[in-house]
């Protein structure tokens, strides 16, 4: 079994250390799974343990080992809950796995013993590590949309108009004398890179940025990511995983639209990637947006030669996420920055922050670019309580 999943997105076997004893509970006890704390009923664990670890913004299907957990929202007037898948069903939301204080401590995420799946055979040979998600059904939240649309027709990704290697006008010439047998790799000559976006958990990776880097730290915003990129006289906007066409109705063209700086900066950067966050999309997240507003806040450039801008050149370029700390990296002092409101409008509640390291070319053995995301507990409590 591999993990080609990020981390954020997996449910993992994980081996559980000694516990902590709840300072406030003398039923309850607290283990700690990489970054994160979860409460425990005291006697459900021992150290040494092997147990499935759900991790925040994950969503559990409707399934009997789950039942505790959507069952309450299932109930129908006489209180049966039946058939097969289970009926009535509860939406995703209610099957959301977040952050809660149990007498005041936070439980991030959920455990359970392997004994709650005994029909399971992956999870009951299942070794530390490994990723069960796809066999439990779990999945990962993408979030409750309200107000603008993210729907819309979609179109082809952007293509370069000519080849930019040697080897590619080989293929070009003879695709145009007529050898079909080189149209396969002329398409991939032609294909322009615009990859997806994705930023890694903090707490999966708690020991990654050493004390004392330079970081900058920006603000995580609740919308829809998006990108936008100018391209042999076309202009593509889209999500993070489809490109939106130009008579779409949806939030992507919309912002583009409303806001005529990004073409701008598009058009006299050509092939230049703009990835940012658009609002509002989000229930409850407008961030000082009118009725019928949309912006969309840059959090990084991946320039034309393929390389992603310093985090200083992003904040300066554009309408860059809102900038909360640059320094030396203090674990203490960015953790009093994840909760709070919106730096833009004072009011929001802000989702957490993004720590990324100022050196462009630190690296990490499987994780690429030194740049995590570290979401409020606070955030995520309030999103479970919805």
């Amino acid at each position: 079994m591999t993990n080609s999943k990020p981390l954020s997105h997996q449910t993992n076997i994980v081996r559980l250390g000694e516990p902590r004893k709840h300072p406030n509970a003398d039923s309850l006890e607290l283990f700690d799974v990489g970054g994160y704390q979860c409460v425990t009923k005291i006697g459900t664990f021992k150290a040494g343990d092997l147990a499935v670890y759900i991790q925040p913004d994950s969503v559990v299907p409707q399934t009997e080992p789950f039942r505790f957990i959507w069952g309450p929202y299932a109930e129908t007037e006489k209180g049966i809950v039946s058939g097969e898948p289970f009926t009535p069903a509860v939406g995703e939301n209610r099957r959301r796995i977040t952050c809660k204080r149990l007498r005041k401590e936070y439980s991030e995420g959920l455990l359970m013993p392997l004994s709650d799946f005994p029909d399971n055979f992956v999870v009951q040979t299942a070794n530390e590590g490994e990723d069960v998600s796809d066999e439990l059904g779990i999945t990962h939240y993408e979030g409750d949309k309200e107000g603008e649309s993210t729907e819309g027709n979609t179109v082809g990704k952007p293509k370069r108009k000519y080849p930019h290697s040697i080897r590619g006008w080989v293929y070009f010439v003879l695709y145009r004398l007529g050898f079909k047998g080189a149209r396969k790799n002329l398409y991939e000559e032609l294909a322009f890179p615009a990859p997806e976006y994705d930023v890694a958990n903090f707490k999966n990776y708690k020991n990654v940025i050493k004390d004392g880097e330079i970081v900058f730290v920006t603000e995580k915003i609740h919308g829809s990511q998006g990108r936008y990129v100018f391209r042999d006289g076309r202009m593509f906007a889209g999500s993070s995983g489809k490109w939106r066409a130009e008579d779409s109705p949806c939030v992507w063209r919309k912002a583009l639209k409303q806001n005529p700086w990004i073409e701008e900066w598009c058009r006299a950067n050509e092939g230049a990637i703009l990835y940012g966050e658009v609002v509002p999309t989000q229930k409850g997240y407008t961030y000082g947006c009118q009725s019928g507003e949309v912006k969309f806040y840059v959090f990084d450039i991946r320039n034309a030669t393929g390389e992603y801008m310093p985090k200083q050149d992003v904040l300066c370029n554009t309408l860059p996420v809102p900038l909360l700390y640059r320094g030396p990296f203090n674990r203490e002092v960015i953790a009093k920055l994840v909760d709070g409101v919106s730096a833009i409008d004072g009011k929001t509640q802000r989702e957490g922050v993004v720590v990324t390291v100022a050196d462009p070319a630190r690296w990490e053995r499987g994780l690429g670019r030194v740049h995590l995301k570290w979401k409020s507990n606070a955030f995520l409590e309030k999103e479970g309580n919805r």
